[in-house]
């Protein structure tokens, strides 16, 4: 299952909520109809927004809900990023080759489709 990291996506959210002019959360959250705490909560790195509520944030951040996405998706693989394996010692040097492979198909399949994305 992939993992996100929420406080790196709250500071974006945070950061993007400056940028655009609202300079508390207490106004973002008013122009979105949720509780001040809810916008506190996803910039603390607390929780992720719900869809709904992911799809108002882009509106008000002035984003496409693509670029938030964007956004969040970057957060989910800086995060993968961090793993280490630990491979079984029954594994010969021609297994873990292939995983190797396998591991540098996904990484070039992901720069690729990332290329290929309309600005």
């Amino acid at each position: 299952m992939m993992q996100i990291d929420k406080v790196r996506f709250g500071s974006y959210i945070k950061q993007r909520r400056k940028a655009v002019g609202y300079n508390s959360m207490y106004k973002l959250a008013e122009v979105l109809n949720v509780d001040h705490s809810t916008i506190g909560k996803i910039e603390a790195g607390e929780r992720l927004p719900s869809f709904e509520l992911f799809l108002d944030l882009a509106s008000k951040l002035k984003i496409k809900p693509s670029e938030l996405m964007s956004e969040l998706a970057e957060c989910a693989t800086g995060f993968e990023r961090e793993v280490t394996l630990t491979l079984p010692p029954s594994l010969l040097p021609d297994d873990i080759e292939l995983l190797q492979g396998i591991i540098n198909l996904i990484s070039q399949k992901r720069l690729t489709s990332k290329a290929e994305e309309p600005e």
